[in-house]
């Protein structure tokens, strides 16, 4: 009984040893990750190059969640990872996702003409949902005119703008980044359910996913947890632009660390979905860089590894998420600058993440 009971006492003490030398040690490597790369940020704070908050998570962990920065210069309110910002263009793939929802459910076809919906817009028997998804519609596009887009402009004024304008090129003959196809989206999926597009996107996505920290901006006083938009902060200069419609959507990193945890388990569509959204079916080229772009996500490969991303910006945000589906990594940046190094700082936390897998 006694030796019995001795080595019981050494199993004991040989499993609270593993445990000592296997869980901690992830533990400590993620709060190494996290401290260069905060040590990283904070470089990038103190040149005034960035403020805002950052999340970067592995294998489902949240390994950092940070403000940085502040909310509001004038009144001292520091950002923190409960922050809303405005999030611009990455609200495409929320937009994205309803439409394929509705083609799963045969609401509406991908191949359907947008003559369908709105009559006698110019060769609209030639541009398809496809098209308008993978910016392939060829259709009028006056980016600076889109960025001066306020609440007061809605999408029936818009589209009918749109109507009297002709294609820029031959639908599905080549690909240019075009915000108006994702209006004309709008306009169909609200045509369709009869619904406002951010009654629809919260009934199907934010509210199943407990988004709660996602709504639109309030064009007034802001909420809570708002941040002031920021032109520069040398000196200060504050953007009072109130945006179009959904393109006024605010979010937090948080939430969007759900939306992105909903896609790798592919918990909120079947997964085939996934794969038609992630498809590189359009190139589009900037003046420094191209990348594919599938279903409202671009896609390319970064230190080797692929890449899943798109940016956002409006009137003094700028955000960008980024998921490396092999390693489950993503990586969340919103700014409350109208513009920051958004390349440099993902390669650069993209880095340091690649150096502790090694």
């Amino acid at each position: 009984m006694a030796i019995h009971g001795y080595q019981s006492k050494k199993l004991l003490a040989l499993f609270i040893l593993l445990q000592l030398f296997t869980i901690p040690k992830g533990h400590s490597q993620n709060k190494n990750i996290a401290y260069d790369i905060t040590q990283y940020i904070n470089s990038q704070v103190e040149d005034g190059a960035f403020m805002g908050t950052v999340l970067v998570a592995q294998n489902h962990n949240i390994i950092l969640k940070q403000g940085y920065g502040y909310a509001d210069i004038v009144k001292m309110i520091p950002n923190t990872y409960k922050t809303k910002f405005n999030i611009g263009s990455i609200c495409k793939q929320f937009i994205s996702t309803v439409t394929m929802m509705l083609n799963a459910e045969n609401v509406l076809s991908l191949d359907d003409t947008i003559n369908k919906y709105i009559p006698l817009f110019p060769h609209g028997d030639t541009i398809t949902i496809h098209h308008l998804l993978t910016h392939s519609s060829g259709i009028y596009c006056n980016d600076k005119a889109y960025r001066k887009l306020s609440i007061s402009d809605s999408n029936h004024s818009i589209v009918k703008k749109l109507s009297n304008k002709q294609p820029s090129f031959i639908p599905g003959s080549k690909a240019e980044y075009n915000s108006y196809g994702f209006i004309l989206l709008i306009y169909i999926i609200e045509l369709i359910t009869q619904e406002s597009i951010f009654h629809i996107l919260k009934k199907r996505i934010f509210t199943k996913l407990k988004m709660f920290n996602t709504c639109i901006r309030p064009p007034k006083e802001p909420l809570p947890n708002h941040t002031v938009g920021y032109k520069q902060i040398n000196p200060i200069i504050a953007s009072d632009q109130v945006n179009w419609g959904v393109r006024n959507l605010s979010t937090t990193a948080e939430d969007l660390f759900f939306w992105i945890q909903s896609l790798l388990k592919t918990s909120l569509f079947q997964k085939n979905i996934l794969y038609q959204m992630w498809k590189p079916y359009t190139l589009i080229q900037g003046r420094k860089w191209e990348a594919h772009y599938g279903y409202g996500f671009y896609i390319d490969s970064m230190h080797g590894k692929k890449r899943i991303f798109h940016h956002g910006s409006t009137p003094g945000f700028m955000g960008t998420i980024s998921i490396f589906p092999e390693s489950e990594t993503c990586i969340i940046i919103l700014s409350n600058l109208e513009s920051f190094p958004r390349y440099q700082m993902v390669s650069k936390i993209a880095e340091i993440m690649l150096c502790y897998a090694q």
